[in-house]
């Protein structure tokens, strides 16, 4: 068999390309063929095919807009490519007529490849699958968060992302994107399989109108899993992005400033809320908050052999992220909020904590501190055995495969 995996970057910055580089060298080991296509920013990976690739607008050593001084006409090209790409449907087209494909797999295309690539990938009769990995065809911030809550209106109410002012509280901004994604869902949609990491993320984009072609396949590990077998350690990590949705500003103040439990913060993240952060923790006796910075991906596994704990703080609807297969797969409970993916994943005082409220978590951290080893231990295999189960590579492209070969044409 041979797959293309279609996303707007080919070089690591976060979950997708995780994903992306796990899945490629998961479908080499079991003798199928893949390749990528991407745009062709100055930070990608090495390719054969990059003359294929389409350039970015703006600077190419960019991915961000915001990072650049865009000319009037660029900046109506961003806008036009939340609807079609011209360059970019000749550039694809123009590949799958020399190479091809029993199916693609599409991460990330939105303001960047644009739905274009489906128009390529239709024509050509290709199979199509799209990964979803946040909110975005729904919400016009990505995360359904309303003032740092929780919002279901993007999914019963299209008007409301525009009454909102959800994209950068900009009415004009709003409406663009709104309309940008009825007409992909009303374009595109019923030719594309749907791939959902957790069950509530199926279900809320279900309940905006993506009921057909919808399949659930979490995310899997791709190295070995592990049995620890030592719990001496105090020690809880979070390990991701470090941005305001992710909650770490609230949950702070409600660690014990104790010498028995101390809080490892590792990612990269907006130097403004890091230096936030910092002063939360800065008038603390024990000094048990530590925001430690990047770590190399190649590296992250080396950060559960140390801990009892990781922590996701997640103010939104998380879906699935990395940092929670990586934490139980290495024998690491995981404290999570109850909602978005984290129920399906983390049973309570099995496998992790689940938290109702910020006094629930005041309690959670209470209940660790007095964990003794045998209980850590008992934690820390159900972690194990669970991950084993959930996030298998085999049935993870057993499932894939199913897709591409049940489907005849995109």
């Amino acid at each position: 068999m041979r797959y293309l995996i279609i996303h707007n970057r080919y070089y690591h910055v976060s979950g997708p390309e995780t994903y992306l580089i796990n899945l490629k060298k998961e479908i080499h080991k079991h003798g199928h063929h893949v390749d990528v296509f991407s745009m062709n920013y100055s930070k990608n990976i090495n390719s054969n095919f990059e003359n294929y690739f389409p350039k970015p607008i703006g600077n190419s050593a960019y991915y961000s807009f915001k990072n650049q001084n865009l000319s009037f006409l660029e900046k109506l090209r961003v806008i036009s490519s939340l609807f079609y790409r011209h360059d970019v449907y000749k550039k694809l087209n123009k590949f799958l007529l020399n190479n091809q494909y029993d199916g693609a797999l599409v991460l990330q295309f939105w303001g960047k490849l644009s739905p274009s690539i489906f128009r390529a990938l239709r024509k050509n009769n290709i199979r199509t699958a799209l990964r979803i990995s946040d909110f975005g065809l729904i919400c016009g911030t990505n995360t359904l968060l309303k003032n740092n809550k929780h919002s279901e209106e993007c999914v019963h109410n299209k008007l409301s992302c525009i009454k909102n002012k959800c994209v950068d509280n900009s009415y004009f901004k709003s409406l663009i994107n709104k309309l940008a994604q009825i007409y992909f869902q009303k374009k595109y949609s019923e030719n594309i399989n749907y791939i959902f990491t957790c069950k509530n993320t199926q279900l809320l984009y279900q309940k905006a109108g993506f009921k057909i072609h919808s399949h659930h396949i979490p995310t899997f590990y791709p190295n070995d899993f592990v049995f620890k077998d030592s719990f001496n350690s105090n020690k809880i990590i979070f390990l991701g992005r470090v941005d305001k949705d992710k909650g770490l500003h609230k949950i702070i103040p409600l660690i014990p400033d104790s010498a028995k439990i101390v809080l490892e913060i590792w990612g990269r993240g907006l130097p403004e809320y890091i230096s936030e952060l910092k002063k939360i923790s800065a008038n603390r006796k024990n000094k048990n908050i530590q925001i430690m910075g990047e770590i190399n991906h190649s590296d992250v596994h080396t950060l559960f052999i140390d801990c009892i704990f990781s922590i996701i703080p997640s103010q939104w609807h998380d879906n699935l992220p990395n940092s929670l297969i990586e934490s139980l797969s290495n024998g690491v409970p995981v404290i999570a909020p109850n909602y978005g993916c984290f129920p399906e994943f983390i049973f309570n005082k099995k496998n992790g904590f689940l938290y109702d409220n910020y006094e629930d978590l005041k309690d959670v951290f209470k209940k660790v501190l007095n964990l003794n080893n045998s209980e850590k231990a008992q934690f820390s295999f159900n972690s194990t055995i669970f991950a084993k189960k959930a996030f298998s590579s085999k049935i993870h492209l057993n499932k894939l495969s199913e897709i591409f070969s049940k489907n005849k044409k995109t």
